[in-house]
């Protein structure tokens, strides 16, 4: 039986790539912090291994034993430049120097998920794709490419392939929660009252993409965004998910005056917050770009890897689970 190492594993996309290793015949090794919420992953079939990234005597005996080692784990909100950076790069980094300290196994592959955040938007329509020179315009997307050029750096050694995704949705998720909520009350927000488009993946594809990134011969020392293979308007979300619930809905343009507002209260309310909220001022710089849209075709030619679930049902099953956890 082959052995799996997952960073970040009781969140959102981690508890999913958990679920799906274990059905594919893996021994997951799941690492997460004491005292972490794990109601995600508590009923799953896999070893728990509680440590903090940036303490490696912790995790490295059993995670330089394993064949594949998926660093998911990162910090997607945070308070200050310097709490992005030490989540996702200096976290990276420690992790990635303890393993290279020890003797591995033969073939051992390491799978690092970034963001397209990374890279930055799209211009227009036209998508950006790997050979695209990377813009980001945020602390995160600056964090996650620094991350990123250091697993690059070291892929040789460690046999790494990097995975890139758009925006995640799906069961679990509670970013896109937000946007659907508001439509949900027949309200279909738009910044500044105009449309704006961007790359999606339903997380069980993004779950069954970064499990093939793992065992797929032509994955090591390469980069693919893994992403439906057309981008979408939020306003064609919105559509879908009033279709779906059998409801109306009306376009509210909000003026970019009043999110600055916002972001600028949410940030100094963010400083008293366990966890900050999704809206912020850096938040904002991405939400006012109109295109946010990366081609997956390289995944599918060299991988085989294409998205399975449709958007209509991709929603409909996130819907549905919102509504039995009591989350709409």
């Amino acid at each position: 039986m082959k052995s799996a190492f997952v960073t970040g594993a009781n969140g959102f996309v981690g508890s999913h790539l958990c679920e799906r290793l274990i059905e594919e015949g893996y021994k997951v090794y799941a690492l997460a912090r004491p005292g972490s919420n794990l109601r995600w992953i508590h009923h799953l079939p896999l070893k728990m291994v509680f440590g903090d990234l940036l303490e490696p005597a912790r995790y490295l005996n059993i995670m330089a034993e394993c064949d594949v080692v998926f660093h998911v784990a990162g910090v997607t909100r945070a308070r200050s430049r310097e709490a992005y950076f030490n989540g996702n790069f200096k976290a990276t980094q420690v992790l990635v120097d303890a393993l290279l300290s020890r003797k591995r196994p033969k073939g051992q592959r390491f799978v690092f998920v970034s963001s397209q955040a990374a890279w930055g938007p799209s211009a227009s329509l036209e998508p950006i794709d790997e050979n695209t020179p990377p813009r980001p315009l945020t602390w995160y997307g600056e964090s996650k490419l620094k991350a990123q050029e250091y697993v690059w750096h070291n892929r040789k050694i460690l046999q790494a392939a990097i995975a890139c995704p758009p925006a995640v949705y799906g069961p679990r998720d509670t970013d896109v929660l937000h946007f659907l909520k508001a439509v949900s009350k027949g309200v279909i927000p738009q910044l500044e009252g105009r449309d704006r488009y961007a790359s999606f993946i339903h997380v069980s594809d993004l779950a069954r993409g970064l499990a093939l990134m793992g065992r797929h011969e032509a994955a090591p020392e390469d980069i693919f965004f893994l992403a439906h293979n057309r981008p979408f308007a939020w306003s064609e979300l919105a559509r879908i998910t009033l279709d779906t619930l059998g409801k109306r809905g009306v376009v509210v343009p909000v003026p970019m005056p009043i999110m600055q507002l916002t972001a600028l209260f949410s940030d100094w309310a963010n400083r008293f917050k366990k966890k900050p909220s999704i809206i912020s001022r850096q938040k904002l710089i991405e939400m006012r770009q109109d295109f946010w849209v990366c081609s997956p075709k390289k995944a599918e030619k060299k991988l085989g890897f294409s998205c399975q679930t449709d958007i209509r049902e991709g929603i409909r099953q996130t819907l549905e689970w919102y509504y039995q956890h009591g989350w709409l």
